[in-house]
């Protein structure tokens, strides 16, 4: 089960800091099965314009930047 994260407050905070649309931010968390010894994924994307970046300003259209990152959750960690 996919979490989605980008109406919170904290993802729209860190979007407005760096000048970014927070409604073109798109955050889903993945808690696998969340315990000891799983993962959990992140994937966050962001749907730029490429008439907002200085080198691209007169190409019309928009490009998805995107990243993921899996954190293993410890083993030996308490509950």
């Amino acid at each position: 089960r996919l979490i989605e994260v980008a109406e919170r407050p904290a993802p729209a905070q860190v979007a407005a800091a760096y000048r970014l649309d927070p409604s073109r931010i798109r955050i889903t968390i993945d808690p696998g099965w969340f315990r000891r010894g799983s993962d959990v994924t992140v994937h966050a994307a962001y749907s730029a314009r490429l008439s907002d970046l200085p080198a691209l300003g007169l190409i019309a259209g928009s490009a998805e930047l995107s990243a993921s990152h899996v954190e293993p959750i410890d083993r030996y960690r308490s509950r």
